[in-house]
C-alpha cells in the first residue's frame, strides 16, 4: 500500500516535518544519554524508542516523497532534493544501531550478564564508543535532515512571489 495523501494534502508534506523534529530530537536524547552515565542507566529505551521513530518517518518520508516526485516537475531543484534525501536515512539508521546497542548493554547489565568479560572489551572503552558514534551519528542525520529540509523548500517555494502591501 502507497501512502500518497493524508487529508486531501500529499502525505509527503506531513512526513517530513515529523521527520524534521524527530531525527534532532533522537540525536540529542542519544548524545545527553550516552554522555550522562544516571541517563545512560535510566533512559536507555527511551532513546531506542525515539532513534526507531526517527528511522521510520525518515522512511516514509523516503517513501512518500518518491510518490509526490511522480507528480511534480523535475526541476534541477527537486532533483538536488532528491539526491540529498538519500543520506540521510543511512546516518538515521546508524544512530537507531547505537541506540539499540545501548539498550542491549543496559538490558545485559540488567540481567547480571557480564558481556564486559565475555566480549574482553572494558566498559569505559565501549562507552565511550557509543558515545563518539552517538555524537557523530546525531550530528550528521541532524545536518543532513536540515540540509535536505532546506532544498524541498527551495524546491518548493522558490518560484513563488510573495508581495508586499
Amino acid at each position: 500500500m502507497e501512502l500518497k495523501t493524508i487529508f486531501g494534502l500529499p502525505a509527503h508534506i506531513l512526513v517530513v516535518h515529523a521527520a524534521v523534529v524527530l531525527v534532532p530530537l533522537a540525536a540529542i536524547a542519544m548524545i545527553l544519554i550516552t554522555c550522562v552515565p544516571r541517563w545512560r542507566l535510566n533512559h536507555s529505551l527511551l532513546g531506542a524508542l525515539f532513534s526507531a521513530a526517527a528511522v521510520t518517518t525518515v522512511a516514509l518520508a523516503s517513501q512518500t516523497g518518491e510518490s509526490l516526485a511522480e507528480s511534480v516537475k523535475r526541476t534541477d531543484l527537486v532533483r538536488h532534493h532528491v539526491q540529498q534525501a538519500e543520506n540521510v536515512l543511512p546516518f538515521t539508521i546508524g544512530l537507531a544501531v547505537i541506540a539499540g546497542a545501548l539498550l542491549l548493554l543496559r538490558i545485559a547489565e540488567w540481567k547480571k550478564f557480564d558481556i564486559y568479560s565475555k566480549t574482553k572489551l572494558s566498559k569505559k572503552f565501549l562507552t565511550r564508543l557509543l558515545t563518539a558514534g552517538a555524537i557523530f551519528f546525531g550530528a550528521t542525520s541532524t545536518y543532513f535532515v536540515t540540509q535536505v529540509g532546506h532544498s524541498g523548500a527551495k524546491a518548493t517555494w522558490s518560484n513563488v512571489l510573495i508581495q508586499d502591501k
